[in-house]
């Protein structure tokens, strides 16, 4: 009697992809924080939407962020982008973001030149998707004294490093100079001759083409050497 040799099946699967388990995504509640008060801190006017914070490696075997400290450099904060260490005891884990959002920004509504006073009439407000900034945006404006330090160009987003304050005595400007040395004391009226702030010296011509040397002593007010 000849023998049935059972039928070999193969089965094959219902659908051809291969899929993985991906592990859930991880929260860093405390990382976020201290990043978005870092970036707030730097740009008052920077309004945050999205943040996403990843371990630069997928083996990190790092679940949670209680307990670390987060350190990043400031040359970090002049992008939407980067990476951080956090140290969590002896262990160091590194980890990459990304950040979305919007700041309001100043622009020159015209050009402004050095030493000029920059007011409120001066520049106009421009809220523009967060990129990239060599240096930080000048925010607020309101009730600071400020002057250019350089010429600014009109359209030209206004930064902290284009403008200085207010010096207590301005280059052109009419000081009140004071001369004394023992029962010897003179007042009389100058003009200064270059941009001073207190304890700063600088030279005054008199009325009659005279040049002086003194030390800024306040607001329009020069003791002479």
């Amino acid at each position: 009697m000849k023998k049935t040799v059972p039928e070999c099946r193969v089965e094959t699967p219902k659908s051809a992809d291969i899929r993985f388990d991906l592990q859930p995504p991880r929260h860093y509640p405390r990382f976020r924080k201290s990043l978005m008060a870092a970036y707030r801190k730097r740009y008052p006017s920077l309004q945050i939407e999205a943040l996403h914070i990843a371990p630069t490696s997928l083996r990190d075997t790092l679940t949670s962020d209680r307990g670390c400290s987060l350190r990043l450099t400031p040359a970090g904060l002049r992008r939407d982008h980067g990476t951080f260490v956090a140290k969590c005891g002896k262990e160091r884990h590194f980890f990459r973001y990304d950040l979305k959002g919007s700041i309001t920004v100043y622009k020159a509504n015209h050009q402004i030149k050095k030493d000029k006073i920059i007011s409120l009439d001066s520049v106009s407000e421009a809220t523009l998707p967060f990129r990239k900034f060599g240096d930080t945006p000048l925010w607020p404006l309101h009730g600071k004294g400020l002057i250019a330090r350089r010429n600014i160009r009109a359209g030209e987003i206004l930064t902290k490093r284009m403008t200085a304050p207010l010096p207590d005595v301005r280059k052109h400007d009419r000081v009140h100079c004071l001369y004394d040395e023992g029962a010897v004391h003179i007042e009389f009226d100058a003009i200064a001759l270059k941009n001073g702030y207190r304890g700063e010296m600088i030279t005054v011509k008199k009325g009659n083409g005279r040049v002086m040397t003194g030390i800024v002593k306040g607001r329009g007010l020069v003791e002479l050497r």
